[in-house]
């Protein structure tokens, strides 16, 4: 085709599918992809009804289409399932191109109805209701426009804003920078945990700042509430962080000194 090999249909297309008759190829794919649009949970046996079709023509077309019916486990082990259409990997040497295949068309942009009697029409090709519309580039395969969709909706996560409520802004940024020079990732999924352990930390009557400089002065690479417990008896000597590390290597000195000489 001149401008490219697929177009973009209505769903609402599908409420002109025959009842008393059996499908054309081209009504098969249409209510195909409108099953694999919507995650539809499907069988060769429902189609065959639904189309007026035998099963093996059933099957045949599905495979030509380049799809296929995932089911929950294998087939092999458990009759009578309903699977999710899915798609094939595509033949690369071009082979396929005269064929009607299912149309990736999950990721691709939508354009919503304006507010108007036309929602379960044709849309109106006049000016006055095109005005505000994007048209599709259907010379992009549809593989390109969801990655491009993609991009556009990919937000760069900022550690910054991810600040507990009870933390201020300044030991926030502080738990970050340290983070960083310990080379630990500030993601989403990384800090969840971080964020946890202070929360219990705190709860147990440390204050933030303690918890914070204890972390940043040790050689820990991961922060654990349990661990500030040790932290605080030795806090009762008065002694600085880096003070009670020294006197605790001490203490266990002279503990092995002592298990020698009996």
């Amino acid at each position: 085709m001149k401008n490219g090999n697929w177009i973009p249909i209505s769903k609402n297309a599908v409420q002109f599918l025959p009842m008393d008759r059996p499908y054309t190829k081209l009504e098969a794919m249409v209510s195909l992809t409108f099953d694999y649009d919507q995650n539809n949970h499907v069988t060769v046996a429902g189609y065959a009804s639904l189309w007026r079709w035998s099963r093996k023509k059933v099957a045949k077309f599905i495979d030509d289409a380049k799809a296929q019916i995932n089911y929950p486990e294998e087939t092999g082990k458990k009759q009578n399932q309903k699977g999710q259409i899915g798609l094939q990997i595509r033949d690369r040497s071009g082979t396929d191109k005269e064929q009607m295949i299912l149309i990736d068309n999950k990721c691709l942009p939508t354009e919503k109805n304006r507010p108007g009697t036309d929602e379960e029409q044709i849309r109106n090709r006049s000016g006055s209701t095109t005005k505000d519309t994007k048209i599709l580039d259907t010379k992009k395969e549809p593989k390109t426009l969801c990655a491009e969709k993609a991009k556009q909706k990919k937000i760069k996560f900022d550690p910054i804003k991810f600040k507990p409520d009870f933390l201020e802004e300044k030991i926030w940024a502080d738990a970050i920078e340290t983070r960083k020079l310990k080379k630990l990732q500030n993601t989403e999924l990384a800090l969840k945990p971080f964020v946890r352990e202070l929360e219990l930390a705190i709860q147990r009557g440390f204050t933030p700042e303690e918890c914070i400089e204890e972390f940043a002065t040790s050689k820990w690479t991961r922060f654990k509430a349990e661990w500030m417990k040790r932290v605080k008896v030795g806090n009762e000597s008065g002694l600085s962080a880096a003070g009670q590390r020294t006197a605790a290597a001490s203490m266990a000195w002279l503990q092995r000194e002592r298990e020698v000489g009996e």
